[in-house]
């Protein structure tokens, strides 16, 4: 049985069960990793507002993650349309990523695909056996330069004519990776969003009790691999 029971069946519904999957990730995680400083590391709702306009384009029916953390962001993208199989690429370092996917497991069944450890080793041989392209893609895995730049350099051969790339955590190294590649002419940014701390799309990242983070200026961009980048493989 592949059918879920209930869909959502307008925008209201959609963000409504959205939301409570939400809640439902965080209460797995605190249960399992209580003091885990990752424990608000989905995608700020500005962000999913606009993940969600992608998705639910009739074209969209693959979708690449880097980066699952809680799961809140891949939960959003196979809500949002029923059509879309998820491919995600994520560390599992945690105390509550198994059960994590074993929730999205038995909820989205074969509409779900987990690859277990380090993008550099799991991408490699996913883009030399994929049978599929990806419409949209997410890179949210390791935040240094060098390694969302080669996230976004493998991405590349396995991304559709038009896909579009979503970067999480632009105004760090993520920002600069993708600076470069557009310098180089792998990629083109089609749009960039930057938000100040304590903002009203930006807000303090919520921490277990008695830790302390600091609030950071906080940006995502969408981009688009240029055709040659594509075909000169």
């Amino acid at each position: 049985m592949e059918e879920h029971r209930f869909l959502p069946r307008d925008d209201t519904e959609l963000l409504a069960s959205i939301f409570t999957w939400w809640n439902l990730l965080d209460g797995v995680m605190l249960q399992h990793e209580p003091q885990s400083r990752y424990m608000a590391g989905y995608i700020r709702e500005v962000q999913l507002r606009r993940m969600l306009q992608v998705a639910r384009q009739p074209n969209i029916t693959h979708y690449c993650e880097v980066g699952m953390n809680g799961g809140h962001s891949v939960v959003a993208m196979m809500l949002a349309n029923p059509k879309v199989n998820a491919h995600v690429f994520d560390l599992m370092r945690w105390n509550y990523s198994q059960p994590v996917k074993s929730l999205l497991s038995a909820t989205f069944r074969s509409r779900f695909e987990l690859h277990e450890g380090y993008s550099y080793t799991t991408l490699p041989p996913y883009v030399q056996r994929a049978s599929v392209k990806c419409d949209l893609l997410l890179v949210d895995g390791g935040h240094t330069a060098g390694t969302a730049r080669r996230d976004l350099q493998l991405l590349r051969q396995v991304a559709a004519p038009g896909a579009l790339i979503v970067v999480d955590d632009i105004d760090a190294d993520p920002g600069q990776a993708l600076a470069r590649l557009q310098g180089q002419k792998m990629l083109r940014i089609q749009e960039a969003y930057y938000f100040g701390k304590k903002t009203e799309h930006n807000p303090c990242q919520r921490k277990p009790k008695g830790k302390i983070f600091p609030c950071k200026d906080w940006g995502f961009a969408i981009a688009k691999y240029t055709e040659s980048s594509i075909t000169d493989e």
